[in-house]
């Protein structure tokens, strides 16, 4: 795939500052393997293929206003700007510089906001697919021309379920003369009232907390846990993924919000990023929801509510009335309590850490793995994530009509204002509606080119299982869960399979 001729010449004015601390970094003298950072990747949808970012330089993600604001500049790929509360960002359509074609607006699409803390710029793109974690990224040794803006756009190449990924690197862009905005730092208190952080809600012994994301390193399913050892103050004992066992620490324990003394088996884990050090694992019921919140939305926390008021930003009141409390995710990183247990991070032996795992190695060798969202719509189900490109909290009013037996739930619109027909999946499915889950939500799947929102009961979790059947011979096709004890079945739903009417 060669670039076009119309960035030859910003190619050959950038070669003397590549050559000073823009080439890529090499391990040792082999020069044909690029240093990969041990961080998620997000995918990014052009259209015509899709690139990786890694996440540590992914901001966020806004809907592409139509048209674009004009912005004057001479350097390759600008295509125009967008203002980002209140901050003038400017945007590349990176496609082509790299032989693809321009992403096409008409059809709406994403801005992918890319830079660290202070600088940042936008990128063009169809939509943000799934962020992959960095185990499943396989790099690829591949010998490369370094001097072609291509090479230089996508400095490495990794593997992601037997498609290849080329990744951007974050630093070519402006090293090619692409303008970043500077973020401003001290606003009048009405602009800093308006500002929107994502933060992630959770529940944990029926406390229901929201942290950012920003503070968040990853989720990781439901494991046991382990009480014979680390269980002391705030940690409930210890849990293991991945041969690394933690501290799980239960913050509505520590934070005096929660007088529930029943012990459960077994729990999902939040990764809290501290700079420097190992992660704090907190213990997590249910995963629900991503919120935005203003300022503005959040209230003053109450001293009496929690013995440690000063680790929350405020409450924030649901729709269904209930309370939200707002972590603050800086304070939690420095309480020293915590901090204590997070620094008790080991790694264990295979017998531990995988027993269940090599009794069933002779699945897992020979079935392949896919990720899929698990789903309980009546009863339990799967999702692939391929087919999933979004999920929205449930409004009250929609889940009242699937109660009320309906199947076609009326239309919602998206955050880009496309009309999203929604049906209740249990419906579908011809199962039973749960009545009164709090978890509800919608899951908006794309189904012959077009979006479709479906009602689910609860969102039980993101997991790699194993293919038991593919369902090519005409049967369903079937996974099997791999984690703990646990090797539940559970039945993909095929978009193209649902029976949906108006």
């Amino acid at each position: 795939m060669t670039p076009p001729d119309d960035y030859s010449d910003a190619l050959a004015d950038t070669e003397q500052s590549s050559s000073e601390g823009f080439a890529p970094e090499f391990d040792g003298g082999d020069s044909s393997v690029k240093r990969v950072p041990d961080t998620p990747m997000a995918l990014i949808d052009l259209g015509a293929a899709k690139i990786g970012i890694d996440v540590g330089d992914l901001r966020e993600v806004m809907p592409a206003p139509e048209p674009l604001q004009p912005f004057q500049s001479s350097a390759p790929g600008v295509v125009g700007c967008v203002a980002l509360r209140g901050q003038v960002v400017p945007v590349v359509d990176i496609a082509p510089m790299i032989g693809l074609p321009s992403c096409d607006q008409e059809s709406g699409g994403v801005i992918v906001i890319i830079g660290n803390n202070e600088l940042v710029y936008g990128v063009l793109a169809r939509a943000a697919l799934q962020i992959v974690q960095a185990d499943r990224c396989v790099p690829q040794s591949i010998c490369r021309d370094d001097a072609a803006l291509i090479d230089r756009l996508l400095a490495r190449l990794v593997l992601v379920n037997d498609e290849a990924i080329g990744v951007l690197d974050a630093q070519a862009l402006p090293q090619l003369g692409v303008p970043r905005s500077r973020t401003v730092r001290h606003r009048d208190k009405a602009v800093m009232r308006d500002e929107t952080e994502n933060y992630l809600l959770f529940e944990t012994d029926g406390t229901r907390f929201c942290l950012p994301l920003a503070n968040i390193q990853a989720t990781l399913p439901d494991a046991p846990i382990d009480r014979t050892v680390l269980s002391a103050g705030p940690s409930e004992g210890g849990v293991i993924h991945h041969g690394i066992e933690r501290s799980l620490l239960n913050l509505a324990r520590f934070l005096g919000m929660s007088s529930d003394t029943q012990l459960v088996p077994r729990a999902s884990t939040i990764l809290l990023s501290r700079p420097d050090a190992a992660p704090l694992a907190l213990r997590a019921d249910r995963v629900s929801d991503i919120l935005s919140l203003r300022r503005a939305d959040i209230a003053e926390m109450p001293s009496l509510l929690s013995s440690a008021p000063e680790m929350f930003v405020g409450v924030y009141m649901g729709a269904d009335g209930g309370e939200n409390y707002v972590l603050d995710g800086e304070s939690l990183l420095a309480e020293p309590t915590l901090s204590a247990f997070g620094s008790l991070e080991h790694s264990v032996s295979l017998e531990r850490s995988d027993r269940s795992k090599t009794n069933s190695s002779d699945i897992t060798a020979e079935n392949s793995m896919e990720l899929a969202l698990l789903v309980v719509a009546g009863a339990g189900c799967a999702l692939e994530v391929e087919a999933v490109e979004e999920i929205v909290s449930a409004d009250p009013a929609v889940a009242q009509r699937a109660s009320g037996g309906n199947c076609y739930l009326g239309n919602i619109t998206s955050r880009r204002g496309v009309l999203i027909p929604t049906f209740a999946l249990a419906s579908v499915l011809g199962q039973s509606v749960g009545h009164g889950s709090t978890l509800r939500a919608i899951v908006i799947i794309r189904r012959a080119g077009e979006q479709i929102g479906l009602l689910v009961d609860e969102i039980c979790a993101f997991e790699r299982m194993v293919v038991m059947s593919d369902g090519k011979d005409g049967g369903k096709k079937i996974l099997q869960r791999r984690k703990g004890e646990d090797r539940t079945l559970w039945q993909v739903v095929q978009p193209q399979d649902l029976i949906l009417n108006v």
